[in-house]
């Protein structure tokens, strides 16, 4: 880590593997390190509740281009997909409580987590295309993390209640 870090959360490398994007909790900031190794690494995001602005950001996905990134805030109760480059706001969702996890699958939607539901959304319109995703019905707080495996594009959900790994 660098100097200045305070609670990182998650994290995602870019499509071209040149970037680790990671979500400062604690600093309200998106950490970008290069992976040559120059330091310090670039900042994005400020403290605040301001499109653009980050309140305890807990993860962070690239989308497909390499050019924006999904922000899920805790704190804020929503995901915002801001430029790699500058932080501007692309656009935001508000999933209906705390955002504890984001993805961004191949054609470019983003999957939200919160402690109870998993969300499919379509940016940047932000239109709502699956409430349960695959009929997926979990436990409130069973949510533990989400990946996606990238030979299949299948969906993997960590349920922390089952103790198991759902794949839709």
């Amino acid at each position: 880590t660098g100097e200045g870090w305070h609670d990182p959360h998650g994290l995602d490398l870019s499509p071209d593997d040149t970037t680790v994007a990671v979500a400062d909790h604690g600093k309200h900031c998106i950490h970008l390190v290069s992976m040559k190794g120059t330091f310090p690494p670039r900042t994005i995001g400020s403290y605040g509740s301001s499109d653009g602005q980050l309140n305890g950001p807990v993860d962070v996905a690239w989308t497909p281009c390499g050019r924006h990134l999904a922000v899920a805030e805790e704190k804020g109760r929503r995901v915002q997909v801001l430029s790699a480059e500058d932080g501007t706001p692309v656009c935001k969702v508000s999933p209906g409580g705390p955002a504890c996890g984001v993805f961004v699958d191949f054609s470019g939607n983003v999957i939200i987590l919160t402690a109870s539901r998993c969300r499919v959304y379509s940016m940047p319109s932000g239109e709502l295309l699956h409430n349960k995703l695959g009929g997926l019905v979990l436990e409130e707080g069973a949510i533990g993390g989400i990946g996606m495996d990238p030979r299949s594009g299948r969906i993997c959900i960590a349920d922390e209640r089952a103790h198991n790994l759902r794949v839709i």
